[in-house]
């Protein structure tokens, strides 16, 4: 991977075959030269739990020359992958754990994580930094049940809780807690970009309205001055965007991406961006991982992971936070 159609700018993604201290890496990952991490292929049906161990081995036993490029040692990306399935694992996050992933992490990606992880070695991740904690809520402009809510759920992403669920009774002011948390997590934690969800056009036209008069408690400017806010249309999603909106209940974006494929279009790659999964090309795009919301209200995974994640979508609704 050379990194073939890149723009100007960008960090390039190679990957090595490459023989280590401890024996043969199927690949070594390299960011703009950089040694980063290593990726383990295996047949498909293979158990990637159990190449967890190979491929920490292989990240921890360089060689010299090998050191020599490594960003850090041991090397922190690692990746099991079977083609149809792919284990993901960040050694900067405090604990480190396995997880399965869409597919690989773009470069720019990877790139990004680097360089936040210089600029706080205390807290090198957004994991890390949720662990450590915010800074204490101002309560001014908040309800009761909202300041417990917004402490409820950065509780909740301090023990690295993967879901979290606020019920909150119609006109107790969900989307303005849901505004303060995403604040908070863009401000304080070093969030990348907020998806913010809606089921219906005049909610996320609500939703958008109320993130962009939103006044910030520490600051006094409105979010709109501090943070950028774009309704997802089907306009590129600009890259400077903090909170993204979209539609995501039936007949939503997710759904509409899951249903038409009659070619990519700038929708599509909006999605990609916002989940991360690699432009085609580079690897085949899919889908897994999104989700829809069935007649019963429930939320269901879309995780087919043979459906390329292609569309043709003429219209929508929708926010994009960043």
């Amino acid at each position: 991977m050379a990194g073939a159609g890149r723009r100007p700018g960008e960090p390039v993604r190679r990957l090595r075959e490459a023989y280590t201290a401890r024996g043969p890496a199927d690949y070594l990952l390299y960011v703009d030269r950089k040694l980063v991490g290593v990726v383990e292929a295996k047949r498909e049906g293979t158990a990637l739990r159990a190449v967890e161990k190979q491929s920490a081995r292989y990240a921890a036993g360089l060689t010299a020359s090998q050191q020599m490029q490594a960003w850090r040692m041991p090397l922190p990306f690692r990746y099991e992958t079977t083609a149809t399935e792919t284990h993901f694992t960040n050694t900067l996050n405090l604990n480190p754990w396995s997880r399965e992933v869409f597919s690989f992490h773009r470069p720019e990606t990877l790139a990004r994580w680097m360089r936040t992880a210089e600029e706080d070695e205390a807290a090198q991740t957004l994991h890390a930094k949720l662990h450590r904690g915010l800074p204490e809520l101002v309560e001014k402009g908040l309800r009761p049940a909202q300041a417990r809510a917004v402490r409820g759920f950065e509780a909740s992403l301090q023990r690295n809780a993967p879901r979290s669920l606020i019920q909150m009774a119609t006109g107790a002011g969900k989307t303005y807690t849901a505004v303060t948390s995403s604040y908070r997590l863009l401000r304080h934690a070093g969030a990348y970009r907020i998806l913010f969800l809606v089921d219906r056009n005049n909610l996320g036209k609500q939703a958008y309205t109320e993130f962009t008069n939103y006044v910030t408690p520490d600051d006094g400017r409105k979010f709109s001055d501090l943070l950028n806010v774009q309704r997802l249309a089907n306009a590129d999603m600009l890259g400077s965007s903090e909170v993204a909106g979209d539609r995501g209940g039936p007949g939503g974006r997710a759904e509409r991406v899951r249903r038409n494929r009659r070619g990519t279009t700038a929708v599509a790659r909006e999605v990609r961006r916002l989940i991360d999964i690699p432009d085609e090309g580079e690897y085949r795009a899919y889908e897994v991982g999104l989700w829809r919301i069935a007649g019963n209200g429930e939320a269901v995974r879309i995780t087919s992971g043979a459906i390329p994640l292609e569309s043709h979508v003429s219209s929508g609704e929708g926010l994009c936070l960043r």
